[in-house]
């Protein structure tokens, strides 16, 4: 068994015991790229991501216990790149904001939360109920209204979205697609349900927006469709959609924590924000 303030964790194929301090900053060095800001502020937005990540951890410790490990080092429990706190830009600043927060944790009635998070949220964050069913107090739809947050555009052919539909058994297309349309939203403006029309007798098949991005991903790619804060358009030989955020929404925005931080937003106020009704406590790994 690690120790209570440590992680095993399997990277690179080795499962190794690690420090839940460590641990917190080296996730936090690849999810984060604050450009050309001041220590400061790097320093806001690191401490915010940590503690999100130190929290993240320790609501998922064991997730692999079966597998003899507590957490892998994809996306599957967090990114885990041990090089990075040798050599990232900002690690140096990453360990020192770690041991200077060690053990804090976000609560909510006493215990870790679930603590997502995600790229960028487009202007909204969603609920956690709208994207996967089940949901939390603190994981609400929030209007995020500090800019600049990403807007995309990418074109679908109708071969290429054929060819992702139909390669995924959820959509059950059947027939050649001659129609996509978004017929319902939640409450961040996401697409909730879509409406797939195929040719012939007009036959439709309707599929959770969420469902639409996975299968549309898993084919073309992740930019294919950076979110589902999107709106179709008929284009030639296809559809375009025009959209903005990058990932599922739920949690801390990294852009809009970015863009806090950098105007002087403490931690706290960020972390209050996007988590409303969690508070900033201490809890070390079980």
């Amino acid at each position: 068994m690690p120790p209570r303030d440590a992680v095993r964790v399997k990277h690179g194929g080795l499962v190794q015991t690690v420090p839940l301090d460590t641990y917190a900053a080296i996730v936090a060095l690849p999810e984060l790229a604050p450009g050309a800001i001041p220590e400061a502020a790097a320093a806001v937005v690191y401490e915010t991501q940590i503690i999100v990540a130190r929290t993240y951890a320790v609501s998922r410790q064991g997730r692999h216990r079966a597998e003899g490990f507590d957490l892998c080092d994809t996306t599957h429990c967090q990114r885990f790149e041990a090089a990075r706190v040798r050599t990232g830009r900002w690690a140096a600043l990453a360990a020192r904001v770690a041991r200077e927060t060690s053990g804090r944790v976000l609560l909510h009635r006493n215990r870790p939360i679930e603590a997502v998070f995600h790229a960028d949220c487009g202007g909204h964050t969603a609920a956690a109920e709208d994207v996967w069913s089940t949901g939390h107090p603190y994981l609400v739809a929030r209007s995020d209204d500090v800019a600049p947050h990403r807007r995309w555009s990418v074109a679908l052919t109708r071969h290429d979205l054929e060819r992702a539909l139909n390669a995924d058994s959820r959509p059950k297309l059947g027939g050649r697609l001659r129609d996509v349309e978004v017929i319902s939203r939640d409450r961040s403006g996401r697409a909730r349900r879509i409406r797939l029309t195929t040719a012939g007798r007009g036959n439709t098949v309707e599929i959770a927006g969420t469902v639409f991005r996975e299968v549309v991903s898993a084919s073309l790619g992740l930019q294919a469709l950076p979110s589902t804060r999107f709106a179709i358009a008929a284009a030639e030989d296809g559809w375009r959609l025009t959209g903005s955020g990058f990932g599922h929404g739920v949690g801390l925005c990294q852009t809009g924590a970015l863009i806090r931080a950098r105007e002087g937003t403490p931690p706290r106020q960020i972390l209050s924000y996007y988590y409303p009704g969690a508070i900033i406590g201490t809890v070390t790994a079980r």
